[in-house]
């Protein structure tokens, strides 16, 4: 987002959006369309770029390269980039031995943490254009979207029985 350009501001979710849209055009793109090449080479970057800002407790932070910043969990950019790198290993895109254990954190935190007693997904950043704060209790439909394209990739790296 040029407005975020010179401040060193990586928002998780608009991330997110951007690495699940080049998911979905990757599974329809032709093999031999010209633009291909392109795509995937920043769909690698990106994916290689995000496996490296991962949190400790497997979400990524609302500023992805900010922790003070909004550094409490947030939902919706870890499970978009859950989904976009489970997609990127079940079709055989992504290296399973390196980015495996980057999905399977998030959806420990994601199944775990994120997911309440209630069946809330909580820690949905609000809606906006840039990085906020999550509690336990947010949550939106983006989120929960996000969550379950996650769970359908994760699924089926674990042989459709996720946990």
């Amino acid at each position: 987002d040029e407005r975020f350009k010179s401040s060193g501001v990586f928002w998780s979710r608009g991330n997110g959006w951007a690495l699940a849209a080049l998911t979905k055009v990757l599974q329809v793109l032709p093999a031999d369309d010209p633009r291909r090449p392109e795509y995937l080479r920043v769909y690698k970057k990106m994916a290689a770029s995000l496996a490296l800002t991962q949190r400790r407790d497997g979400f990524w932070n609302a500023d992805l390269l900010n922790p003070w910043n909004h550094g409490g969990p947030e939902s919706s950019g870890t499970a978009f980039f859950a989904f976009g790198l489970g997609w990127g290993i079940n079709a055989g895109i992504l290296d399973a031995a390196r980015f495996r254990p980057v999905v399977d954190k998030a959806w420990t935190a994601l199944s775990t943490k994120a997911l309440q007693p209630n069946g809330l997904v909580g820690y949905v950043q609000p809606v906006g254009d840039r990085p906020a704060t999550a509690h336990a209790t947010d949550t939106s439909a983006f989120g929960v979207g996000a969550f379950l394209l996650a769970g359908q990739q994760v699924a089926k790296l674990q042989g459709c029985s996720a946990g």
